[in-house]
């Protein structure tokens, strides 16, 4: 049985992450689909809360960020070997 309470913190990240995506992704389908005007301002505030809460995340399981970014290029270098 696990001990949530040990967890908490991280589930908790994970959802202020869900958060600023849903915010991020509700700007640009009122973009796209309702012809809204886009605020690249407000879009890069929204990005870096994202980046934020990952960064968070990644201190939460103590995993390093920059380490993680190389493991996707590499992994996405190796599914997409013309170029990505």
């Amino acid at each position: 049985r696990r001990n949530w309470r040990r967890y908490r913190n991280r589930i908790k990240r994970l959802s202020w992450i869900i958060c600023e995506v849903g915010e991020f992704n509700d700007m640009i389908k009122k973009w796209i689909f309702h012809e809204k005007d886009f605020d690249e301002e407000h879009a890069k505030k929204e990005i870096g809360d994202v980046m934020w809460y990952i960064a968070m995340m990644c201190h939460a399981f103590r995993w390093d960020l920059d380490e993680i970014m190389k493991m996707n290029i590499d992994k996405l270098k190796a599914r997409y070997p013309e170029g990505f």
